[in-house]
Parts: C-alpha cells; structure tokens; sequence
C-alpha cells in the first residue's frame, strides 16, 4: 500500500546510544545500532539481543552468535545541552567498526559493520549462558571546554529459547487497518503529507519461535498474501497515481510480542507507480463494503471476479466519485507504470525518530532542506488547515491524514520539525497494548489494539511525482490485533 523507502540509515528501527560520559559532550560521537531494542543499565547504555532475533541479530539465525548491526556517528546535532564542536580525533575499541573521517564539522556517520557477540558454555554439556562484550569510545574536539566524550556500550547476546511444542502457540497475527488517525506523510516541501490510509485493509504475518507458556516473542515469518495492502490511490499534488506495494525477499520480518502486542517489523516491497486519470486513479472492485465480492471495473483485469480489500477515499477527486472499493485483483493498466522502486520501511510500536539537521542528506553532496517554511519555524501543534478531528482530538487534514507540524508563518503548510531552530528531530509514536486474554491464558484468538509508526528517509526518483521527493518521511497506522494458533482462510 504505501511506498515509502528506507535508505541503510536511521530510520529502519534504529537506536541511538550516548553510552554515559557528560551530556556536554554526549553529541561528539555515539553509536547507532540497526534495530529497535530496549536499552538497560544504570547510563542506559546496554543492550540485549536474543540469538536468531532478526530485530537485533543480523544474521537472524540462531547460530550461537549474535550478530549486532551499528555504526559510529560523531558531530550529531539535537541533543539538549550539547554544542557539537570540530572533532579532531575517534577511537574505538571492542570491535572492528568503520568510523567516520576526521576532521569533521558537520554531521557524519561511518559505515555500518557487525560486532559477533557469542554465547557461553562454560564447559562441557553445561547450560548455555548469555554472551557478553563492551565496546569503548572516544571523540575528541579541537576546541577546548570540553573536549572529550568518553562513551560505553555493553552488548549481551541470549540464548535462542526453545521452540514451540504444543498446540497453543500462536501462528498468525492479523492487523485490520483503520483509515482513521493514519497518517502518510512523504519529502521536506510539506506537499506530500497528510494521505491516509485506505480503511478496513488486512496484514496478516506468520509467527513462529514463541510458545504458549515460556516466550511470548514471537518471529514474523514473513506476510501473507503478495502485496502490502491493495492498490492506494492518490491526487498528489494534483497529479493522480495509483500505488501497488508487492513484497520482496520476505516482505515483512522482525518480531511480535504476545504478551504486551508489541510489534517491530520491516517491510520489503517493490512500488509500482502508475500515473492514471483524475477520474479513475485506480481501478475498483464494484462491491461497495470491504470482503463484498465484485468485478474491476477497468485495469489490466478488467471484468475479472476481485473481492473488496479496503475503501480509499481520495481528496481532490471529483465529488461523489472519490470512495474507492480496491482489490490488488484489480491493478492498473501496465501501459501507465511510470516507475518501479524497491524500497523498505518500519513498522513498530515504540517510538522512531530521525534527529535535524536535513537527516536524510547524502554524506557527500548538498542538503536535502529541512522544510519549505522560509523565514518561518516548523512547530508541532500549530496547524489550522483541518477538516475535523479525532477522538484523541488530532487534526485530521482535507486529505485524510494527521497534521502534525506546520510552519509558523504558514500554518496550512505541513512541515517536518528537523532544523535546529525547531526542535531539531522528527519524531512519531506508535502504542500497543496486552492482548486480551492475557497470555499465557490458553484461549485464543487475542485481540488487542495498537499503533504502528515508523520514520525514514526518501530517495530521489525520476518520477515528477511530489509524493515520491526526496526527504524525511513517516508514517502512522493504526490497527487492531488479533492473535490466532492457525492461519486464518
């Protein structure tokens, strides 16, 4: 459905880690580690990861080695009480990691490597016990008072738990997409924000590796069915594209939690953008309610059986003709694909944020701008251009999505807040709550209620499509789990 991508940067269930020292100097250089993981430890600087974990271990396969994915970035803007300064010198020891060039006066991070972190037997036959590593880091400035950042990181690696041998083990999770409160927002003009998601669309992902009474966490398995939601038809900008998202390699991967709901998944898709007509953005499926049988009413399957898979209601479109039953039985015509684009995006229920200045520039080329609000400030809160709102009292924008920042001197205009004179750092926030009954009671299904959010950053494209610019994204999905021991029909 949506078509957003992921470069190798932050964005993708990423942690930032300051590893302790003086937070006068914690933005000289930290680590960033490739997944979206709980930090513990009195300087919330240790991270835990469970062998064959794929949200944390790289490699994904329980092989006795836990595999953390990280880089170093130095000179990081957006953190309160610390003026990032010239760094001069990095060192680092506990793992073989490429770090950024020095000197440096602008934000720069080194290339991503791997710290294999082993589990331990202790002797022969013995139980397995978790493994451990530290790393140590060291920036120093070229301008004194202060001019060093001493940083630590503490790496455990666990076990890889037993898998399930009874029949209460969960197997599938499905989420029901509401179009209410979802939120697309897409490049630094502020043009491509504010699309919804269509309403009722089902993500169904296979579970495996937890078991009914001793681990709730869950792998995803990968999704089912051969495309992220149905074709997702928009005006942007004016322009019409119809959307269709099919997964690639396992589409959808991480993990899911059954006691607390918590989900930490990317998705894998290649997006095939088709630039259609005002008055048929994507083809229908002529039945009027999600799960109504039909037939296309054009497209490459025109006349063929589809069934409803989501209602997409398209801002700009003519009036009484903008509610679109679609079906990924229904593509558009292959004569109108104007591009296809792999791309990859988060999806969890924590918090994902990409921190300011122009986070998504190349390491070596001009910045992407933060925002298009000129003299202005980019400020949360401040938006006027709002068509109702929702029941937590979000404004919802004429285009259907949430409106979460505007520029002060443009208060219809939607903007990210990542330049240092806002606040400097894009933030979107995801919930989950404890799935009902409670695990591990053995009655299934569960159901709970839960939010999915994710931050990244955009490639350029060749596609004269606003909604595709390059620049930060982020979206919002809100769903409703429900927790199953065998795969739905």
């Amino acid at each position: 459905m949506f078509f957003l991508v992921v470069l190798p940067a932050r964005g993708l269930a990423s942690t930032l880690i300051l590893g302790g020292g003086s937070p006068l100097t914690d933005c000289y250089a930290l680590f960033e580690l490739a997944a979206d993981v709980p930090l513990s430890g009195s300087s919330l600087s240790t991270v835990t990861c469970t062998d064959g974990d794929p949200s944390c271990d790289a490699d994904g396969i329980p092989d006795g080695v836990c595999q953390f994915s990280m880089r170093v970035c130095a000179h990081v803007p957006g953190f309160p009480g610390c003026r990032p300064r010239r760094i001069g010198e990095i060192w680092l020891s506990g793992g073989l990691i490429p770090l950024p060039p020095v000197p440096l006066s602008r934000e720069r991070c080194g290339e991503f490597g791997r710290v294999g972190v082993p589990i331990r037997r202790l002797k022969r036959g013995a139980k397995l016990r978790p493994g451990k590593a530290k790393l140590r880091l060291k920036a120093t400035s070229k301008v004194l008072n202060p001019q060093r950042d001493f940083d630590r990181l503490y790496l455990r690696c666990l076990p890889s738990p037993a898998p399930c041998v009874d029949s209460n083990c969960p197997k599938e999770l499905d989420m029901t997409v509401t179009s209410l409160g979802s939120d697309l927002d897409a490049g630094w003009t502020g043009a491509g924000h504010n699309f919804a998601s269509a309403d009722e669309w089902n993500l169904a992902l296979g579970l495996s590796g937890c078991n009914a009474t001793g681990y709730p966490s869950c792998t995803v398995d990968g999704p089912k069915g051969a495309t992220f939601g149905p074709p997702l038809p928009l005006l942007a900008a004016g322009i019409p594209v119809c959307l269709v998202s099919r997964f690639v390699d396992h589409g959808v991967s991480g993990r899911a939690n059954v006691q607390t709901g918590s989900i930490s998944v990317g998705v894998s898709v290649v997006a095939d953008v088709y630039l259609t007509a005002a008055t048929d953005v994507c083809p229908r499926c002529t039945g009027a309610t999600v799960g109504d049988a039909g037939t296309c009413d054009s497209g490459t399957n025109e006349g063929a059986p589809c069934t409803v898979e989501g209602l997409a209601t398209v801002f700009g479109a003519p009036a009484g003709d903008d509610v679109y039953p679609v079906s990924g039985a229904c593509p558009p015509d292959p004569g109108t694909l104007a591009a296809s684009v792999a791309l990859g995006f988060p999806l969890f229920t924590g918090i994902s944020a990409l921190l300011g200045p122009s986070p998504c520039s190349p390491m070596d080329g001009p910045p992407i701008p933060d925002d298009a609000c000129g003299e202005g400030t980019c400020t949360d809160g401040v938006c006027t251009d709002c068509a109702g709102t929702t029941p937590a009292g979000e404004c919802i924008a004429r285009q259907g999505g949430i409106q979460q920042a505007c520029c002060s001197n443009d208060t219809t205009r939607p903007c990210f807040p990542t330049d240092p004179a806002s606040d400097g750092r894009l933030e979107r926030v995801g919930f989950s709550a404890q799935p009902q009954p409670p695990w591990p009671d053995p009655s299934y299904p569960k159901t709970a209620a839960a939010k999915l959010a994710g931050t990244f950053c955009l490639p350029a494209t060749t596609v004269g499509v606003t909604a595709l610019e390059q620049g930060p994204g982020a979206i919002i999905l809100p769903v409703t789990e429900e927790w199953r021991l065998a795969p739905s029909p």
